[in-house]
C-alpha cells in the first residue's frame, strides 16, 4: 500500500499512488486494499459551502410530500423549525407535523440525524458546484 499525506488510493482501478502521478510504477507491487489493516479515509470541506439538495430527491428517496420536503430542507439549512414555518407561510404546529412525517419515513428521531441522513443519502450539491453544471 502506498501511504503519505499528498498519496491517494482508487479503488476503481485498484492503484494508488501521488495524485498528480497515475503511472503503476508509482506504487510497484501495491495489490489493493489490505483487509488485514484498519483503513481511514478523510474528507476535507469549505464549512462555509452551502449545500443544497433537491427536494424532488427527499421525495423520490424518501417518499415525502412536496410540503414534507419543503420542511426538511429548511431543517436541513439549519434555520430552525419556527423560523421554517414562517418561510413557508404555514403554522408551527404544521411544520411541527410535516417534521414528524419527514422523521417517521426517513426513520430518524432528532433534527441531526435528520440532517446526516439528506446529508449522506445523495451526494449534496454545493452552491458552487451547481452553477458549473447547469
Amino acid at each position: 500500500m502506498c501511504y503519505g499525506p499528498a498519496e491517494v488510493f482508487s479503488s476503481d482501478t485498484m492503484a494508488c499512488g501521488p495524485k498528480s502521478a497515475a503511472k503503476p510504477e508509482d506504487c510497484a507491487g501495491s495489490s489493493g486494499i489490505d483487509v488485514g489493516r484498519p483503513q481511514a479515509i478523510l474528507f476535507i470541506t469549505d464549512p462555509d459551502a452551502t449545500v443544497s439538495v433537491r427536494k424532488e430527491a427527499l421525495c423520490e428517496d424518501f417518499g415525502l410530500t412536496p410540503a414534507e420536503a419543503a420542511v426538511a430542507v429548511e431543517v436541513l439549512e439549519a434555520h430552525g423549525l419556527q423560523a421554517a414555518a414562517a418561510r413557508l407561510g404555514i403554522s408551527l404546529a404544521t411544520a411541527r407535523t410535516h417534521l414528524a412525517h419527514v422523521f417517521d419515513k426517513t426513520g430518524t428521531h432528532r433534527q441531526a440525524e435528520l440532517v446526516r441522513l439528506l446529508l449522506q443519502s445523495r451526494p449534496a450539491i454545493r452552491e458552487d458546484q451547481a452553477a458549473t453544471r447547469k
